[in-house]
């Protein structure tokens, strides 16, 4: 089983010396994927994705393989989430057990999120880093 999601994508723009800008289309093989339910890449027609590459001889107009790491789909799934409804859960039932009110329980846990997501907006530039795609000539 490979470790590797890749997409076939064209290269739309070069953002900077070894980096690209690539537009991806939906396949018709995203239907039968496992994976189409959570990829992002299958939820809509067309995306666009900034690439890492060492080709010097890609240029516009070239058809490439965007590529990522597999791990980096479960770790997407799990911040946006599993931590999510963790937190939720969590922060409801501890909440409902402290006061016995559920309105204070779900008033709780919806501050809870809004903070979690704010941290997630506020560490953004991190996340970007972490979440890293690879292009290769066709």
């Amino acid at each position: 089983m490979s470790n590797l999601i890749e997409h076939e994508g064209t290269v739309i723009g070069i953002v900077a010396p070894g980096k690209i800008s690539i537009k991806i289309v939906q396949l018709s093989a995203c239907v039968s994927c496992k994976a189409a339910k959570i990829c992002s890449a299958a939820e809509s027609k067309e995306k666009i994705i900034e690439a890492y590459c060492d080709d010097a001889t890609i240029g516009i107009g070239d058809e490439v393989i965007i590529y990522g790491e597999a791990a980096l789909g479960h770790k997407a799934v799990l911040l946006a989430l599993i931590v999510p409804v963790c937190i939720l859960a969590i922060t409801l039932f501890a909440v409902i057990a402290a006061t016995g009110k559920e309105t204070i329980g779900g008033l709780a846990a919806l501050v809870a999120l809004m903070l979690y997501y704010g941290v997630l907006a506020l560490s953004k530039k991190k996340i970007e880093r972490t979440f890293v795609f690879k292009a290769k000539k066709k």
